[in-house]
């Protein structure tokens, strides 16, 4: 797309649905949360992520980011149309030198989550992977 300019034919538009249903029951936190994505980061400049859900929400069903210390877990404080959480990526860590470290985080949710996800239009994502060329 040449809307992103360089990196229009590198960069990726991934849709998820997440569902508690399909998470595996020993997928839990210490605290008891249930994990429906594994702690990584995304293998990107820079990734974009949109939940589907009118205008701007508390909380974000189950985004968290990792601090500093390990092991400790922030969730993301808004979600919806109205809101874009920009993420750091394994790339723009590695391009920098760790100047800008890469977010890790996870989508973990508590068990009144869970009941907010089975019961109403569940947690779908899209979410934009900023890339440039392989060769860049």
């Amino acid at each position: 797309s040449s809307a992103l300019g360089p990196f229009g034919e590198h960069s990726q538009w991934h849709v998820k649905r997440y569902r508690p249903d399909a998470s595996p029951a020993q997928a839990r936190t210490a605290d008891g949360k249930q994990v429906l994505l594994q702690l990584h980061s995304d293998p990107s400049l820079i990734s974009l992520v949109i939940l589907d859900r009118p205008g701007i929400n508390p909380g974000s069903l189950g985004l968290e980011c990792q601090e500093v210390t390990p092991g400790h877990f922030t969730e993301v404080d808004r979600h919806g149309h109205g809101v874009v959480t920009v993420l750091v990526g394994s790339l723009l860590d590695r391009v920098t030198g760790g100047r800008f470290p890469a977010a890790r985080h996870r989508v973990a949710l508590t068990s009144h989550g869970v009941d907010q996800l089975q019961s109403g239009p569940g947690r779908v994502a899209a979410t934009l992977f900023v890339r440039p060329a392989p060769t860049a």
